[in-house]
């Protein structure tokens, strides 16, 4: 029998969409003999998950326990149920409050992560019909097929080659949360970092565990859609939006502390600063450019950024000037490419052919 928990942070303004990723839960059709144990995080929200779960017929194998916290964020929300699950739980499994899973993620995770795989992730539908790794650079390069090892006969399960995990993931955000399934005992001493409160927890933790792990597994089956409910990151896209300028802050706080907190190689250690030179240059651009559209906004921005990285801010006026001429040519972009970072010169491409549902 495998024991499996689900952690869910819930903080939303709309109905519906906590139901509805439960559901998804529930409809998973799972080979092997199996408990699953949903938590589930109120982290301070408008609409109450009792609320949103009431009336729903659960079946045997699935329990779910719900706990209430003052807003602290997710991080502080995921850490709140790790500190709750039992340490004879085998496998611990991720899901936000407004994505749903499609009925054979947790098989096909127990069937890659199989007696050693440590960590697990997939593909999955973004916000339009395209998929998380048909939008990536690193899946769409032929030669990235070296760095993996095939695990099942269909050609759709692979696992890193050592050290490949953890460069692949800091050139590129390729493990959405709502996808990654691990071993429970990856958190006997790992918990989410709680000063990221505006980017990158998440991939910090996963970064923990690629950094550790030898055993880093993936499908390129997609078994997951995302949702539209309430992000902070996600908010933040629009650069005409005043939540720009602080989401390329927190994306640079993200990497100055990866620098910070982690042995990197040479290699590594460029990519890093490549990441913090795209953020700086993005910051420099957005606090002229809305100038005039947010001017309070914009002098938090530049105070922060200041505090933040005085280095970067001294940097500003070369940055800005970069950025002009990127604008001019049409190539202004705050995202590294993995391709660009790595320089191989990485161009054929590796289609995922998302499963049919």
């Amino acid at each position: 029998m495998k024991n499996i928990a689900v952690i869910i942070p819930f903080f939303q303004t709309e109905g519906g969409l906590l139901r509805a990723s439960v559901q998804s839960i529930m409809e998973q059709k799972l080979t092997a003999r199996a408990t699953i144990a949903i938590y589930i995080v109120d982290d301070g929200s408008p609409v109450k998950p009792a609320d949103e779960l009431a009336d729903l017929e659960l079946p045997n194998h699935i329990t779910i326990k719900i706990f209430s916290q003052t807003n602290a964020g997710q991080s502080a929300a995921r850490n709140t149920a790790l500190d709750t699950i039992p340490l004879q739980t085998k496998f611990v499994a991720f899901l936000d409050s407004d994505d749903v899973w499609f009925p054979s993620h947790l098989d096909d995770a127990l069937a890659t992560l199989g007696e050693d795989g440590q960590f697990y992730f997939c593909d999955n539908y973004e916000d339009a019909a395209e998929t998380t790794f048909e939008r990536s650079v690193y899946f769409n390069q032929e030669t990235s097929r070296e760095d993996w090892e095939g695990i099942d006969a269909g050609g759709r399960a692979f696992k890193f080659k050592p050290g490949k995990a953890f460069e692949t993931f800091i050139g590129e955000y390729i493990s959405h949360t709502s996808t990654v399934v691990c071993r429970r005992s990856q958190f006997n001493n790992l918990r989410f970092n709680t000063d990221l409160r505006v980017s990158g927890e998440d991939y910090f933790a996963w970064l923990s565990i690629a950094r550790n792990s030898n055993s880093v597994t993936f499908s390129l089956n997609v078994n997951g859609r995302r949702g539209r409910g309430i992000s902070i990151y996600r908010d933040a896209y629009s650069w005409k939006s005043p939540k720009a300028v602080h989401r390329l802050l927190g994306d640079l706080f993200f990497w100055k502390k990866v620098r910070s907190c982690f042995h990197l190689a040479q290699r590594e250690r460029g990519i890093v600063s490549q990441h913090i030179r795209l953020k700086r240059m993005g910051i420099s651009y957005l606090i002229v450019r809305n100038a005039y559209r947010h001017p309070v906004e914009n002098a938090k921005a530049m105070i922060n950024f200041l505090k933040m990285d005085f280095r970067g801010f001294a940097l500003s006026p070369y940055l800005l000037a970069n950025a002009v001429l990127l604008a001019v040519k049409g190539n202004l972009d705050f995202r590294l490419k993995p391709n660009a970072a790595t320089g191989a010169g990485r161009t054929s491409s590796v289609r995922t052919e998302p499963k049919k549902q």
